[in-house]
């Protein structure tokens, strides 16, 4: 550390609060001021330091034995042949990186370093990312939580905001997808967990796996192919416990006709003449009293001929409502726009469900053991269950389910064609433990399944690389481009000058709303001497390197923690080498060392 004068100056820069104690990871010189200072100010009162001609603290990079150079593996056969198929030995240092830039864009994904909150990963040498390059995918027809609702993988578009989880501050936040990636047919695998969901991935997806037995959970980046599933803990990956999600009431929808229709979910339907019922032995006392206080019309029909109780709706807008939610039995499921209602409706509509397919379950089985079950819903559509298990998740639990082949019930031919879904709330159930996160729980892989091709997608999620699954379960994304690149670059001739792979940090989103953790690697050009962003992932383009701004002018990329050249690691806890990169050659205001 040194003082050094920028001109005369009549006061100085309190340098006293200034001066942190040293941090136990590198550091930015934004975050010596308070984080309600937004980073536009932050300059603002650097611009003041300039124009008042203050003395200004310069903290230069120091190399360190963080050893992430480990990481660019050259010299090195495979990187070196396959740099030899994208670049030609006449090529110029500027056309040479910038194909190589485009290879990695079209061909590797990126991977985040997250080991500061107990997801071990990193960053993986080139030749693992070359290894585990494609097939890292999910299902188009899979459905995920957005800020919009839940949305297909094959309709997510760049710019939609994921839920994801923020392990590090222990809390779910939405990202932004960054880039996406069409992957075509590929062998899927249905991936059955023990709580009955399921998804289908590919056998090269990573998953969160547990690496600890005991104390607050430890989870490791694992390929689906490589989960060990022999041991209790290993085959566990974390599990939603509480969906966050934004209410958007509806006023006439109240409380009392969500339970109706919650009822007409279970017990209703319509038939060839376009009447619409529900039916019960509880029609009198729970649902009748309702639809009068709300003055919707109906007829009371008796049961007779061992018939239950039922009521008719008449023409109403109530009636047209219900028959848009359910087709038949078989075929249930609820408009997107009702699981927005607040928390007292969709505890209405279970409750509701649960008056007409539901039991309690807190009684003796033939041995005598009394579980800890507490009540069962049960359906004969799939997507209702999914949808029940949605508001479940919202409201802060989960049920397990399991589909029943042979029930005796109706639509049960003996065919195996028409099951029933059963879904169970167990308060003490494994699924809703806290293992060390606010929010989350685990569940076990119970059996993975080959299937045939199926239509595929990978996308990028900013910062956190995760995302939740309309069943709840947290699911990894994303490989690592930055060293393959630089070690391609160095291995097509480029010198290691002229190249630094950055970790630092970059706005996710085009608004400068949202920032993550990010590593890209920095080209020096040969035209002019400027280092200029080679990027494979947030903010990846094809505009040739001439035409570039500088990456001192690039304001997408906030700020570095360290950089990365061959032979050594420099860490730069108080100095931006984003902003004044350029200062080796041209000089700058704050004499930052580079």
């Amino acid at each position: 550390m040194e003082l050094r004068s920028i001109t005369n100056f009549s006061s100085l820069i309190p340098i006293g609060p200034l001066l942190p104690e040293t941090p136990a990871t590198p550091r930015s010189i934004i975050d010596i001021f308070p984080k309600s200072d937004s980073y536009t100010s932050l300059y603002s009162i650097l611009s003041t330091i300039y124009s008042q001609q203050w003395a200004v603290i310069s903290f230069t990079g120091q190399e360190t034995s963080a050893g992430y150079e480990k990481y660019l593996q050259f010299p090195n056969a495979t990187v070196g042949a396959l740099a030899k198929t994208i670049v030609n030995q006449s090529d110029t240092d500027d056309t040479k990186m910038y194909k190589i830039e485009q290879w990695v864009q079209d061909n590797i994904k990126y991977v985040s370093d997250t080991s500061n909150y107990g997801v071990d990963e990193l960053w993986v040498y080139p030749t693992v990312t070359l290894r585990k390059k494609s097939g890292d995918c999910i299902a188009n027809f899979e459905e995920i939580y957005t800020k919009k609702g839940l949305t297909r993988v094959g309709d997510l578009k760049v710019g939609d905001e994921v839920l994801s989880y923020d392990f590090n501050e222990g809390k779910y936040v939405y990202k932004p997808i960054v880039k996406i990636w069409e992957k075509g047919y590929l062998p899927g695998k249905r991936v059955h967990f023990r709580n009955g969901s399921t998804n289908v991935l590919t056998n090269n997806h990573p998953m969160l796996a547990r690496t600890n037995q005991q104390g607050k959970s430890i989870y490791e980046k694992t390929y689906l192919k490589d989960m060990d599933l022999s041991k209790w803990y290993t085959r566990k990956i974390p599990l939603a416990t509480h969906i966050p999600y934004e209410i958007h009431d509806v006023e006439w929808l109240t409380e009392g006709l969500c339970f109706v229709l919650g009822h007409y979910l279970a017990e209703g339907w319509h038939d060839v003449g376009g009447s619409i019922y529900t039916s019960g032995y509880a029609i009198p006392e729970y649902i009748q009293p309702i639809l009068d206080a709300h003055n919707i019309p109906y007829t009371f029909i008796e049961g007779e001929d061992d018939k239950c109780p039922r009521v008719r709706f008449l023409d109403s807008d109530f009636k047209k409502f219900l028959r848009i939610q359910k087709i038949n039995s078989f075929d249930i499921h609820m408009e997107e726009w009702l699981f927005a209602l607040p928390e007292n409706k969709l505890k209405a509509i279970l409750n509701g469900h649960k008056l007409g397919d539901g039991h309690d379950s807190n009684y003796p089985d033939k041995r005598g053991f009394i579980s800890n079950k507490q009540y069962v819903h049960s359906t004969s559509s799939y997507e209702f269950a999914q949808d029940i298990q949605r508001i479940a998740l919202q409201l802060g639990f989960s049920f397990h389910i399991w589909k029943q082949m042979f029930h005796g019930g109706a639509g049960d031919k003996k065919d195996g064609k028409h099951p029933i879904w059963r879904l169970t709330y167990n308060p003490k159930s494994h699924f809703l433990q806290n293992h060390g996160y606010e929010g989350l729980s685990e569940v076990s892989i119970k059996k993975i399944e080959d299937l045939p091709l199926i239509e595929m997608r990978d996308f990028e999620v900013a910062d956190t690389h995760n995302f939740i699954s309309k069943n709840g379960n947290l699911l990894h994304n994303c490989e690592d481009g930055a060293f393959l690149m630089h070690s391609l670059a160095l291995s097509a001739g480029i010198s290691p000058e002229k190249l630094r792979t950055y970790g630092g940090l970059v706005y996710a989103d085009q608004w400068g709303l949202t920032t993550g953790g990010h590593a890209w690697t920095s080209y020096k050009r040969s035209i002019d001497n400027e280092w200029v962003i080679t990027d494979w992932c947030y903010w990846a383009t094809d505009t040739p390197l001439s035409e570039r701004q500088p990456m001192s002018e690039d304001y997408k990329y906030i700020d570095d923690y360290f950089y990365v050249q061959a032979g050594r690691t420099v860490e730069t806890p108080y100095a931006n080498k984003v902003r004044y990169a350029y200062n080796e050659d041209k000089g700058s205001m704050f004499n930052v060392m580079v």
